[in-house]
C-alpha cells in the first residue's frame, strides 16, 4: 500500500462536513455578537468548498497549540475567541466543530482518538481508537449505560473471536466476565496482560465501548484491526479520489444550504425545495417505464416532485406534466411550490390538482346532465357535508326504531367489534372504503372472499355479506340527498374507465401511498406508456387510509424501478427515533406480507433537537389552549418567520372548521397558503406533505390512536 501525506491543507481533494457541525454552527448563530460573525465565517468556507475553492481557509490563522488527541486535527482562530476544529488528513478535510474554547475542549475529548477511515463501500466512517492505552491524551473515554449482562454477549461471537486470536484463555475470561458496572480502570488493567500493543489498544477500546453502548463502534474497532476497514491515511492518490460520504458526513454544499434555514429561518419555500445529493439523483435520473420513490419521512420526496416535474416540463416542452395529490390542501401547496421554482416559460406546461379536482373534471365530460346534482362533498339543497351524512345514516339504533334496515344490517358486526374493544362506526367506515377501493361496483361479490389485506379483524362470509349490504345502503342514501365521498367520486369515475383518455405526457403522484386500487387504475388510464409516464411517491409506512392498495391489481409495475430515500434532512434524531419506535410497535404480519409495503430504517438527521414531549390535560380544549400558548411563547423567542400546526387527532375536517372558526384560527385546506399566517389547524390528513418548524398534535387519547 502506498503511503502519503498532503501537509498543504488547502489542497486538500475532498470535502466533508461532521454531523456534529450544523448543530454547533447554529448554536453560535443564536448567540449574536462575535459568535454569529463566526459562524456566518464557517457558512463562507463551506461556500467555498462547495465551489471547489482552492484555498477555502484563506486569511485563517492556525491555533498557536498544536492538538495530540486526534490524529491530523487542525484548529483556526476565527471571531471572538472561536475555534473551528478540522481534521486534515492525506487529501481529505472534514470540517468538524465550531465553538468557543471550552466548547472545543470538550469536543475534542469526547472524540479523543476520531481517525477516518474508508470501508468496502468507499465511504467515510469515524472510528475512535486508542493510540496508546498508557497515555491519557491518546486514550479514547467511556461513561457506562449501566445495562445490565456481560459485555462481550452484545456482539457477534465472530466479531469477538476476530481479537481474540493469540491471547491467554486466562485473559479472556477475564473479559468475557466483565459487564457494564466494572471501571474504565479495571478494563484498562486486563488489556494489558496482553503482549501485543495493537490488540491491547483494540481490547480496550472494544470493551469500552460496550460498556457505553455502543455496540457499532466496537465492531468498527475490530473492523479497524482486521484490516476490514482501511484508515484514510493508508490509501492512494486514486482512493482518495474514490471517497464518498457515509452516514456521519455530509458535503459541504448540502451543508451550506441547511444552514440557510437554520442560522436565518429561511422562506418556508427555500426550506422545502432543498434538495441533497440523493434528491438530485432522483429528479435527474430518466426512467423506461411507471418508477416509485419510497422515502422516509422528511427526506424531502414532495420537493424530488416538484423540481422533477419541471424538468419534465423542460423536457417534454410540448406536453402536459400532471402533478396529483389526494390532499386537496397539499396540491395548493405544491402549486405554490411550482409557481416559486419553476422558469416562466415552463409553468405553463405543469398542472397540480388533487384527485377530487381531476375526477370532478373528467366526470363533467361523461355526465353533465348528473354532475351537479350528485358529484359534490355538501348536499345541493341544504349544503351538509358528506361526513354529517354518515353520522345521519350510521344512527343504527334510530334506524331500527324507523323500520329503516338500511345501515342497521351490520348491527351483529357493531356488536362483535364492541366486544373486540374496536370502535364499529369508524371501523366499517373503514371497511367500507377498503371494499370500494379493491373492487369495482360490478364485481361487490368478490369481497365475499377475498384477502383482506391490512384489515386485522376477521369476517366470515356472512358478515362480509351485511357489510355489502350496508355499503348499497350508504351508497342509495348518499345518491338520494345528492352527495358523494372521495370514493364515491372515484368509482363513478371509473365506470367510465374506458373513455378516459391519456391527456398528459407525465403524471407524478405525491403521498401515493394513499391511493387506493381503483383510483390507481384511474391514474394509469391518463398517461400512456412512455418513459417517465408514471412517478409514484411515498411511503406505504406512513399510510393514513385504510383503502386497498395494489399497484400491480391497477396495472402499474415498477420493478426495477424503485427508488428510495433513507437520508434524512428536515426532522431531528430524536424524532426519527421515536416515529420509528411507534411505527415498528404497530406492524402486523399482514402489513410485513403485503407486496408493496416496505419498512425503511432512516438514516438519521444531522441534527438534534429535545425528545418529542407528550403532556396530558383534563379536556381537547384544555389542549387545544395549552398548546396555542406553547407555541406562541416559542415564537417570541424565535424568527417570526416560523411556522407551526396544531393537528387534531380523530376530527374530521367539518369539525376541524368548527373549532377554527371559535378560535380564530386558519385551518388548512385548498383555500389557504401558508405565507398567509403562522399557526395553523389541521385535521391529520390534510397536514400530510406539510412542513412546520413546530407540530402539536392533540387529542391522542384511547380509542382514537392506536395503543
Amino acid at each position: 500500500m502506498k503511503h502519503f501525506k498532503n501537509t498543504n491543507m488547502s489542497k486538500s481533494k475532498k470535502y466533508f462536513t461532521y454531523n456534529d457541525l450544523i448543530e454547533s454552527i447554529r448554536a453560535m448563530f443564536q448567540r449574536g455578537g462575535q459568535a454569529q460573525l463566526a459562524a456566518e465565517a464557517t457558512d463562507m468556507i463551506l461556500g467555498r468548498m462547495g465551489r471547489s475553492d482552492e484555498e477555502p481557509f484563506l486569511g485563517l490563522k492556525c491555533t498557536k497549540h498544536g492538538e495530540n488527541r486526534i490524529p491530523h486535527c487542525v484548529k483556526y482562530d476565527l471571531n471572538g475567541f472561536s475555534r473551528l476544529i478540522t481534521i486534515q488528513d492525506s487529501g481529505i478535510c472534514v470540517i468538524c466543530f465550531l465553538g468557543n474554547h471550552d466548547e472545543c475542549e470538550k469536543w475534542l475529548t469526547r472524540n479523543k482518538g476520531l481517525v477516518l477511515t474508508v470501508n468496502n463501500s468507499k465511504e467515510l466512517q469515524p472510528v475512535r481508537t486508542t493510540r496508546d492505552i498508557s497515555i491519557d491524551d491518546l486514550r479514547i473515554d467511556s461513561k457506562t449505560n449501566w445495562s445490565t449482562g456481560k459485555l462481550v454477549s452484545k456482539i457477534p461471537a465472530r466479531y469477538y473471536d476476530r481479537i481474540a486470536i493469540g491471547v491467554k484463555r486466562s485473559t479472556l475470561i477475564k473479559f468475557e466476565a466483565l459487564e457494564s458496572t466494572n471501571t474504565e480502570e479495571e478494563i484498562m488493567a486486563i488489556s494489558c496482560e496482553i503482549g501485543e500493543i495493537d490488540q491491547q489498544n483494540v481490547f480496550f477500546d472494544v470493551f469500552n465501548k460496550l460498556r457505553a453502548g455502543d455496540s457499532d463502534g466496537a465492531k468498527q474497532s475490530i473492523d479497524l484491526y482486521t484490516n476490514q476497514i482501511t484508515k484514510v491515511e493508508n490509501l492512494t492518490l486514486e482512493e482518495i479520489e474514490q471517497v464518498v460520504e457515509g452516514d456521519a458526513f455530509a458535503d459541504p454544499e448540502t451543508v451550506s444550504q441547511l444552514l440557510n434555514h437554520f442560522m436565518t429561518t429561511a422562506d418556508y419555500r427555500d426550506w422545502m425545495l432543498f434538495m441533497g445529493r440523493e434528491q438530485k439523483e432522483v429528479v435527474n435520473q430518466d426512467f423506461s417505464g411507471p418508477a416509485k420513490l419510497a422515502g422516509v419521512s422528511g427526506s424531502g420526496k414532495t420537493c424530488v416532485v416538484v423540481k422533477r416535474a419541471i424538468r419534465l416540463a423542460q423536457k417534454y416542452s410540448n406536453q402536459e406534466v400532471l402533478v396529483l395529490t389526494l390532499n386537496p390542501s397539499l396540491s395548493r401547496l405544491i402549486s405554490v411550490l411550482v409557481d416559486y421554482a419553476c422558469p416562466p416559460e415552463s409553468r405553463e406546461k405543469i398542472t397540480v390538482k388533487s384527485f377530487w379536482q381531476l375526477c370532478q373534471e373528467e366526470l363533467k365530460k361523461f355526465e353533465p346532465e348528473h354532475f351537479d346534482r350528485l358529484y359534490a362533498d355538501v348536499t345541493w339543497k341544504n349544503g351538509e357535508h358528506v361526513s354529517e351524512i354518515w353520522e345521519e345514516y350510521y344512527d343504527i339504533w334510530n334506524q331500527r326504531e324507523f323500520n329503516n334496515r338500511d345501515a342497521s344490517v351490520m348491527l351483529p358486526i357493531h356488536r362483535e367489534l364492541l366486544t373486540r374493544s374496536v370502535c364499529p362506526k369508524e371501523y366499517l367506515a373503514q371497511e367500507l372504503d377498503w371494499i370500494r377501493s379493491a373492487v369495482s361496483s360490478d364485481n361487490r361479490a368478490d369481497y365475499i372472499s377475498i384477502e383482506r389485506k391490512g384489515r386485522h379483524v376477521p369476517f366470515n362470509s356472512d358478515y362480509r355479506s351485511l357489510i355489502v349490504q350496508g355499503l348499497e345502503g350508504w351508497e342509495k342514501k348518499m345518491k338520494f340527498v345528492g352527495v358523494t365521498d372521495d370514493l364515491g367520486l372515484a368509482l363513478a369515475l371509473h365506470r367510465h374507465l374506458d373513455e378516459i383518455r391519456p391527456n398528459f405526457r407525465c403524471i407524478l403522484v405525491d403521498e401515493a401511498q394513499d391511493f387506493g386500487t381503483i383510483e390507481l387504475e384511474i391514474v394509469r388510464r391518463l398517461v400512456k406508456e412512455d418513459e417517465n409516464d408514471l412517478f409514484l411517491c411515498g411511503d406505504l409506512a406512513q399510510r393514513i387510509s385504510t383503502k386497498h392498495h395494489n399497484l400491480r391489481r391497477a396495472g402499474i409495475d415498477v420493478h426495477g424501478r424503485s427508488k428510495a430515500l433513507l437520508r434524512n434532512y428536515r426532522n431531528s434524531k430524536e424524532i426519527l427515533l421515536a416515529a420509528h419506535e411507534v411505527l415498528s410497535k404497530h406492524l402486523s404480519v399482514n402489513d410485513i406480507q403485503d407486496e408493496d409495503f416496505e419498512v425503511l430504517d432512516p438514516e438519521f438527521a444531522n441534527f438534534s433537537s429535545p425528545k418529542p414531549l407528550v403532556l396530558e390535560a383534563e379536556n381537547l380544549e384544555w389542549e387545544l389552549a395549552s398548546a396555542l400558548d406553547y407555541i406562541r411563547q416559542k415564537f417570541q423567542k424565535t424568527s417570526q418567520n416560523q411556522k407551526a400546526c396544531i393537528a387534531i387527532a380523530g376530527l374530521n375536517f367539518l369539525s376541524v372548521k368548527q373549532v377554527g372558526k371559535t378560535f380564530d384560527l386558519p385551518v388548512l385546506d385548498n383555500s389557504i397558503s401558508i405565507q398567509e399566517a403562522q399557526i395553523f389547524l389541521s385535521d391529520l390528513a390534510q397536514i400530510k406533505g406539510y412542513e412546520f418548524d413546530s407540530v402539536c398534535i392533540l387529542n391522542c387519547a384511547f380509542g382514537v390512536m392506536p395503543v
